[in-house]
């Protein structure tokens, strides 16, 4: 489907040479070809495809978003089974007489005879589309007659977006679907807001809808997240009439904002803030500073102000607000202000034309006892939707029943839902942190010219035994060994860059890159790891004697620690440690502040002995490995000290019934040459 709609893309534009016209006229055809809403919502989708790389391409190389691509670059289709979901449990909770595939919990009530159903990101209208389907069951079931129903329901569906085109597709799917040749729907596009409109406002005493319009022209940038203030609403209702159709389109897109809505549906825009235009920008960062790392995080909070009483919200976004520091504040709102009704975390592989995890998420002011929480992380994309449904009807060990209370225990109201009692339990004990100074390294800001890899350089010219930046000065050497990550190691290992670090040098590295932060502790005993981790593998390290870079942060421990560095090694290797990692942030990255916020329980001074001699051996099989010195059986050596060591840390912190000792051999970072 995807390259025959490429082709006729690329034929109209040739045969029309004006891209309007071949827009037109590919979407006619598509309507044409194709029967299914979902697939003429997915061709729109597929029509801004080569643009959509080019956009995420500029990103990649650090350029902001312009205001004209916003629409391209924030557009994704979401997948009919996702859609389903979070509307089978928002607005399906108010629909009794009907079946729901994914229905997760109790019915309610609404109060009012219809239920108002809004998308502020409305794209194609694939929600609406899906919300009229139970719209329709409902009112069938409730004996009305079938030609009454269509605008019974799309008088009470509302969307917007800043693409005209895809609200203008939304409309006709619409129709579509509901049978009628036409209808005054309350789905709108935004619009910039010219000086006319403005000065008109003013002229017909309107001095303070004036004032808001002129501080909010860029329309078509903003969107659905500008703030309009609810007593703005008999104020736009009156000027309404009194201005042209076009005008007058702008102001009930405005009034739909003054509104509340009973279900709001949302598959809202992704951009980090580092690709927020200057528009964007400014404006979030005035208006939505706690939440101002991503656009989504800005729609979220923005929708939710718009939620009737008693409503319910389906989102469907990337999972990562429910871990990462960023999204502390959002979780922190939603913890403690709404209800948590049902979650549902994926992988990738669920919607593989985005490079994202999802979540898809029901939300209400009603704070349930209990929430439903499916995990189908460790699932391929094409059984997700089965595993949803099967969890949805019967108790599965990746569904969670629990009260988001417990989130307010984890260390940034982490959403942690898989665990247990005795996992979360441990957060009220000391932090890593507390014991540990964890910084980050040097960005040189010229590795070609600064690094060498260690086997191109005359050892001669290498500090290989520097203790401090004076020590180095001292032996008159040029080049430190550089401690730059690397690959998927543990104990030790990674040694392969040095650095030129003559007086000279530093004083050219002192001005560029971030300018050697820490330099107090350049060459001293630490713990050292890879940014990125290893499929959820976190490895840690044993390092002296270098300077370290931001891909290979370091930790060192305090002054008046209770234990030694070792044991902090130890733990860091345990597959305790790699599980509490995986919960506070099951990400490729491993966060400085996620390792902070590791609980340290401090083994008895028996289990420290035996660790701390456990710990050594590792390092010294591991450095031999390294320096391809290894002897016969340090293989199996190193997995039965890593057994001994995931075996203690596993009854100090109790986590019996959720882990085991073994450790699979391709976690054994070393080669095998010499095993028989």
């Amino acid at each position: 489907m995807k390259k025959a709609l490429t082709e006729l893309k690329k034929a109209l534009l040739l045969k029309y040479g004006d891209e309007s016209l071949a827009f037109e006229s590919y979407m006619k055809e598509v309507f044409e070809k194709y029967d299914d809403i979902w697939q003429i919502s997915e061709a729109f989708y597929f029509y801004y495809d080569e643009e959509r790389r080019k956009i995420n391409k500029d990103k990649r190389q650090r350029q902001r978003v312009k205001s004209h691509d916003l629409h391209i670059a924030t557009q994704f289709f979401t997948p009919k089974w996702l859609v389903e979901y979070i509307t089978d449990n928002s607005l399906g909770r108010f629909l009794p007489d009907i079946s729901k595939r994914f229905l997760d919990g109790e019915h309610f009530v609404c109060s009012k005879e219809v239920v108002t159903v809004f998308d502020p990101a409305v794209g194609t209208g694939n929600m609406l589309v899906y919300a009229y389907d139970l719209l329709q069951k409902h009112y069938l079931a409730k004996g009305f007659k079938a030609e009454d129903i269509p605008p019974l329901i799309l008088d009470n569906l509302y969307g917007l977006d800043i693409d005209d085109r895809a609200v203008s597709v939304a409309k006709k799917l619409l129709l579509k679907k509901s049978g009628l040749k036409n209808f005054d729907f309350h789905i709108y596009s935004f619009e910039d807001i010219d000086n006319d409109l403005i000065e008109k406002a003013e002229k017909e005493g309107f001095v303070r809808l004036s004032e808001f319009l002129s501080k909010h022209r860029n329309l078509k940038q903003l969107g659905s997240i500008i703030k309009v203030y609810e007593e703005l609403a008999d104020d736009i209702e009156l000027f309404m009439s009194r201005v042209q159709e076009k005008e007058k389109n702008i102001l009930k897109a405005l009034a739909l904002l003054t509104k509340k809505y009973h279900v709001i549906l949302l598959n809202p825009p992704y951009l980090s803030s580092s690709d927020y235009n200057e528009v964007l920008k400014s404006y979030i960062y005035a208006h939505y500073e706690k939440y101002k790392y991503d656009l989504f995080a800005v729609f979220i909070v923005k929708s939710l102000s718009m939620l009737e009483k008693g409503g319910f919200m389906g989102v469907v976004c990337p999972y990562n607000w429910m871990f990462i520091k960023s999204f502390y504040n959002l979780r922190k709102f939603i913890v403690d202000k709404k209800g948590i009704f049902n979650v549902l975390q994926l992988s990738n592989a669920a919607y593989n034309r985005a490079v994202v995890y999802l979540s898809a998420f029901v939300l209400s002011d009603i704070i349930p006892e209990k929430g439903s929480y499916i995990r189908l992380t460790s699932f391929k994309g094409k059984e997700q939707e089965q595993r949803a449904l099967e969890a949805v009807k019967l108790p599965k060990r990746y569904k969670y029943n629990i009260s988001q209370n417990i989130f307010k225990k984890t260390p940034l109201y982490n959403l942690i839902y898989w665990t247990n009692d005795n996992f979360i339990a441990n957060f009220s004990h000391r932090k890593l942190g507390e014991f540990l100074e964890i910084r980050q390294g040097m960005a040189t800001g010229d590795n070609k010219k600064f690094l060498r890899k260690i086997e191109d350089i005359n050892p001669n010219d290498i500090a290989f035994e520097a203790e401090s930046i004076e020590h180095f000065d001292s032996l008159g050497k040029k080049y430190a060994l550089y401690n730059k990550g690397g690959k998927y190691r543990k104990w030790y290992g990674n040694v392969e860059h040095v650095i030129a670090f003559d007086k000279k040098s530093r004083k050219q590295l002192q001005s560029q890159g971030n300018r050697m932060p820490s330099r107090q502790y350049y060459f001293k005993e630490c713990i050292t790891w890879t940014l990125v981790s290893s499929k959820g593998h976190f490895g840690a390290r044993y390092s002296k004697n270098s300077v370290f870079d931001v891909g290979g942060s370091c930790a060192f421990v305090k002054l008046g620690s209770p234990v030694s560095i070792y044991v902090f090694l130890g733990f860091l290797c345990s597959n305790t440690a790699n599980l509490y990692l995986n919960a506070l942030n099951p990400t490729l990255n491993a966060q400085v502040g996620d390792i902070k916020n590791l609980p340290f329980l401090v083994p008895d001074e028996k289990s420290q002995t035996e660790i701390e001699a456990l710990v050594k051996e590792n390092i010294d099989i591991a450095q031999r490995d390294w320096y391809n010195k290894s002897h016969k059986n340090d293989f199996g050596k190193m997995k039965a000290n890593e057994e001994r060591i995931n075996e203690i840390f596993i009854k100090l912190y109790k986590l019996e019934k959720l882990l085991n000792k073994s450790v699979p051999d391709n976690l054994i970072t070393l080669r095998r040459d010499n095993e028989e």
